[in-house]
């Protein structure tokens, strides 16, 4: 993980910025759980959420599942961040999960026991901490039209500083992982079987001022890779104005942000 992320996952009101982020990432929440098929378990579920966020998962789940199953089962949500398992320990508390708990998990470090979860959504050494026959499940992004806005919006800052588009930016984030051909070679490789992978497209509507506010969190740790620290000091307590600005021109004044991002919806087995 990069300093820049790092230190903005650490930072302080994150999670409340993060919340609304959830107008995106909660869109594939339901279909994530549905293709896990968690709801036809027949045994008692032992749920791992890696990279819980503010707990969206959780909350699905709670209201997916049912009683009795929500009575027995066993969750985590574990996060790199102490904000956001503070925001998720919070949150189960307000909507009455059931034998929840939270800590902080260094995902590539994970100080779990293994064989132990029944269901893993969003974790790196999900295949060791699975029970045999256990189920992965995330999410990844395909198509992010939220990163192209936001680098359109930040354009006319200034003209001569290096911005990338989102042509050349999107590829260094994903990684390849927004196509079905990488994850399926991955998860194989990885040990998993009975791998599904379905792209979900999903639209949303989000009001100026949120997308703004939710960008503002994001622009540092990307821009942190192509301006110099002379430039951002300079710049980067401009980027709302600029932003909020061209969006205006764009959707008018009070408008919102029209958004379809695309999701791979993963799922996969570990052997029995």
């Amino acid at each position: 993980m990069t300093t820049e992320l790092t230190s903005l996952f650490k930072n302080k009101g994150f999670s409340a910025r993060y919340k609304l982020a959830e107008q995106l990432t909660g869109l594939y929440a339901r279909p994530l759980i549905s293709q896990s098929d968690i709801a036809s378990y027949p045994n008692r579920p032992v749920v791992f959420d890696n990279a819980c966020g503010t707990g969206i998962i959780g909350s699905v789940l709670h209201d997916t599942l049912g009683e009795r199953v929500r009575q027995s089962w066993e969750l985590t949500c574990g996060d790199f961040s102490q904000e956001m398992v503070n925001y998720t320990q919070q949150r189960a508390v307000d909507e009455g999960w059931l034998n929840a708990t939270t800590k902080v998990v260094n995902a590539q470090e994970m100080d779990l026991p293994s064989q132990h979860f029944t269901h893993v959504y969003t974790a790196f050494e999900c295949l060791r901490i699975l029970k045999p026959g256990g189920i992965f499940a995330a999410t990844v992004w395909k198509d992010v039209p939220q990163i192209s806005m936001t680098l359109s919006s930040i354009s006319p800052l200034q003209p001569d500083l290096p911005l990338p588009t989102a042509s050349e930016f999107i590829p260094q984030l994903l990684k390849g992982w927004d196509s079905e051909t990488t994850v399926q070679s991955e998860l194989e490789a990885a040990g998993f079987t009975d791998i599904k992978i379905t792209p979900v497209t999903a639209k949303v509507a989000m009001p100026i001022a949120e997308f703004v506010e939710l960008s503002k969190s994001m622009v540092p740790a990307f821009l942190g890779r192509f301006w110099t620290k002379e430039q951002r000091e300079e710049h980067e307590g401009r980027v709302p104005e600029v932003m909020t600005k061209w969006l205006e021109n764009e959707f008018g004044v009070g408008g919102s942000v029209p958004l379809e991002p695309t999701a791979l919806v993963v799922t996969a087995q570990k052997p029995e």
